[in-house]
């Protein structure tokens, strides 16, 4: 007998474990709940090939934000006009070999998902979270608590937001250019579309 029906008192409670666990309301109660959590996470899900295009803009606004920071540096009068034309292209060339590779491993592991649906967030694995938060978190610590001078964000952030806008712009040509190679011109290396 279920407790529903004795006192209204419900399915629940330390004695009533056996009587709850053969309660029909119970289970029914259950089955909905776990149907609406299927489809509240399924309303997350995305054919695997746009997780590029998710990728892609993620990028482009995380570059356009820091290289707006060097800019708005760099517009302060913060920085040597020397520095600034070594700095910026001497850090955009590290990051920017650094992402390229980045983009063609989470390119990849993208397309191995074939067709299938996938949650939005897949474009990075756990690897790359923690890459991505290190990153901001130092980013953030650096300003936040003045840890390094004007004229080092100016050339620094510049340099490095260019190199994350780009990658963003390799996770789009990745997207146009799923079957085939794909030349990088800064670098000129081949990797597979």
């Amino acid at each position: 007998m279920c407790l529903m029906e004795v006192g209204g008192r419900g399915c629940y409670g330390a004695q009533e474990k056996l009587v709850a666990a053969r309660c029909p309301r119970r289970k029914e109660t259950s089955a909905s709940q776990r149907h609406s959590a299927k489809g509240k996470l399924a309303m997350f899900k995305v054919r695997s090939k746009y997780l590029l295009l998710i990728a892609a803009a993620v990028w482009l606004i995380a570059g356009s934000q820091v290289a707006r920071m060097g800019i708005e540096a760099i517009a302060a009068g913060n920085g040597n006009p020397w520095l600034l034309l070594i700095g910026i292209p001497a850090t955009f060339v590290v990051f920017h070999m650094m992402f390229s590779k980045l983009v063609g491993k989470h390119a990849a592991r993208i397309r191995s998902y074939g067709e299938e649906k996938m949650h939005v967030l897949k474009f990075f694995d756990v690897r790359g979270y923690l890459i991505m938060a290190v990153m901001m978190g130092g980013g953030i610590a650096l300003r936040s608590f003045h840890l390094v001078p004007g004229w080092f964000i100016a050339f620094f952030y510049t340099g490095l937001g260019i190199a994350l806008a780009l990658a963003g712009v390799g996770f789009l040509v990745h997207y146009f250019h799923r079957d085939g190679y794909i030349t990088c011109p800064v670098t000129g290396k081949v990797r597979e579309g």
